[in-house]
């Protein structure tokens, strides 16, 4: 009789654990919520690092405006740090081809800064420069700076369409 009890209870057990495993929700999450989850993830942290880079850049036009080489170069180089941050960062599978056009932009953008400071310095360290060989290179900065904000722009609809 003890063991028909034992046997009962273990076999009530056995039910009441099987019925309990069916009636909780699954425990894993689709790779569709996952891929969006982690698309979420590296958008917001690429919108920091986005806001950040802003930060650094309005900076460096503020140390233009006060003439100061050494903010100029500090500015940039905490620019291209964020850069680089960008470049380390991995993309999700769907956002590759997104980061891939930030990363472009942000070159532009470092290549423009980089010969801006150069320019600066010709012009401070007073080499002989001509306004004309002036005007073509501020001109030649100019149009590697707007193509790249040309090319941040065209992302960030990029983006944007992509959330829709």
């Amino acid at each position: 009789m003890r063991f028909i009890r034992t046997t009962f209870v273990v076999a009530c057990v056995a039910v009441l654990a099987v019925a309990l495993a069916a009636c909780t929700a699954p425990q894993t999450t689709s790779s569709q919520e996952d891929s969006v989850t982690a698309n979420r993830q590296y958008m917001s942290l690429l919108s920091q690092m986005s806001d950040d880079l802003a930060a650094k850049l309005e900076g460096f036009s503020d140390a233009v405006s006060r003439n100061d080489t050494v903010g100029m170069r500090t500015q940039a180089d905490n620019a291209f740090q964020v850069i680089e941050q960008m470049r380390q960062e991995d993309a999700p599978d769907d956002l590759k081809e997104l980061r891939d056009g930030y990363l472009e932009a942000c070159e532009g953008l470092e290549d423009a800064l980089s010969s801006y400071i150069e320019l600066y310095d010709n012009v401070v360290s007073s080499q002989p420069m001509d306004q004309a060989a002036y005007t073509d290179r501020i001109k030649d900065i100019q149009d590697s700076y707007d193509a790249a904000v040309a090319k941040l722009t065209e992302t960030d609809q990029k983006a944007t369409e992509l959330q829709k």
